[in-house]
């Protein structure tokens, strides 16, 4: 099990259409996306 608690690198601000990729050395990798609420599906 990992806990992780807290953040992993510094916060910065996000809008719509703002992307995002992480990767953990030996854990994996992450990507996220902001849309508003209207482009939802």
């Amino acid at each position: 099990m990992l806990i992780s608690p807290g953040a992993l690198g510094p916060m910065v601000p996000v809008a719509p259409g703002d992307v995002f990729h992480g990767e953990i050395s030996g854990l994996g990798s992450v990507r996220v996306g902001f849309a508003t609420e209207g482009e939802l599906g």
